[in-house]
């Protein structure tokens, strides 16, 4: 076989058009045909998010296919879970947001109002963190959506600058990041009017960190070059926490790193919900950096990528991901 990438210096491949009108072509054929859930399941939406999976999880997805639990993952109506005699899993439950927990030996049946115990045991639903576990299902559900119903993107990749028409920053949390669509000029960042001159960089992104804002609503604009944007409509909106909302917000991620320990990346979920789409981007990089193969968290990177205009890095991943969906599909 002829190998048609190229290596790229950030380790991804660098794809010919036939390599890439394959890759479509065979993606196109798995949502035809091996999808796992029934398409009536999969118009109603996922039931619940399985996470924490231990020692032995398989899942069968509706076809009679047993399959490894790998990462967390969406299941649809008319699945099957099944943990070894050592191995444990946690279901997170679409709307409530209870959270029940798969005994080692059980089986359950996802069914469209929650879950059916087939054999073994199940603990009862944990409602106290509902709230919480309710936003981390939908989150993973619509990262899920935003990446497979653009696999097919014909987007441009030709380099512009598109920062997030709307951030959330707090003392905390206060980098503010853009594409960098010129490299080696300088940036102008103009915030309430106020311009600030940054340095040229080879980066592929620009970031600063900001002095303390007072609390409330700011405008910002980011130019390449040696003058300000004077193009009104490029404005976008900054949102700086006050000391109570930073506060409660960061109770909200250390209950979800209480509940998942072993998940670091899902405080990343809590914050891109509030809007702090830096924060949530640079949790769920490092986290990919050190698990290349967790491709639900790969979805919500592409989706944090979109919102801060990141689209060099947002087709990359894409991507990745796609490459990845073939390789589980054909194991």
């Amino acid at each position: 076989m002829i190998d048609t990438s190229t290596a790229r210096a950030d380790g991804y491949l660098n794809r010919t058009p036939a390599t890439t009108i394959l890759l479509t072509a065979l993606l196109l054929m798995l949502s035809l045909v091996v999808a796992p859930q029934s398409a009536e399941a999969a118009l109603e939406g996922p039931t619940l998010l399985l996470t924490n999976a231990k020692k032995g999880v398989e899942y069968d997805g509706g076809n009679g296919r047993w399959r490894k639990v790998r990462r967390n993952k969406l299941m649809y109506a008319g699945s099957r879970i099944r943990t070894s005699t050592n191995g444990s899993a946690s279901i997170v439950l679409k709307g409530s947001g209870a959270l029940q927990r798969i005994q080692p030996g059980s089986e359950i049946l996802v069914e469209e109002d929650g879950v059916k115990l087939l054999s073994g045991a199940l603990s009862e639903p944990d409602t106290s963190h509902g709230d919480l576990l309710a936003s981390l299902n939908k989150r993973f559900s619509d990262a899920q959506m935003f990446t497979v119903t653009r696999r097919s993107s014909k987007d441009s990749k030709a380099k512009k600058l598109r920062p997030a028409n709307r951030i959330v920053l707090a003392a905390t949390w206060p980098t503010l990041m853009w594409e960098n669509t010129t490299p080696d000029t300088p940036w102008m960042l103009t915030i309430n009017g106020n311009t600030h001159t940054l340095p040229a960089s080879n980066d592929s992104v620009v970031k600063t960190r900001l002095e303390m804002l007072q609390p409330g609503t700011h405008h910002y604009a980011v130019a390449a070059g040696s003058a300000p944007s004077s193009d009104r409509t490029s404005h976008q909106e900054m949102i700086w926490l006050d000391a109570d909302k930073e506060a409660a917000l960061k109770k909200r991620v250390t209950s979800m790193e209480s509940l998942f320990a072993d998940e670091p990346y899902l405080k990343g979920i809590i914050l891109e919900e509030a809007g702090l789409l830096t924060a949530a981007f640079e949790i769920y990089d490092t986290y990919l950096k050190q698990h290349p193969d967790e491709n639900d968290v790969r979805a919500l990177l592409i989706r944090t990528c979109d919102a801060l205009g990141l689209t060099t890095r947002k087709h990359a991943e894409s991507e990745r991901y796609n490459e990845q969906v073939l390789m589980e599909e054909f194991e």
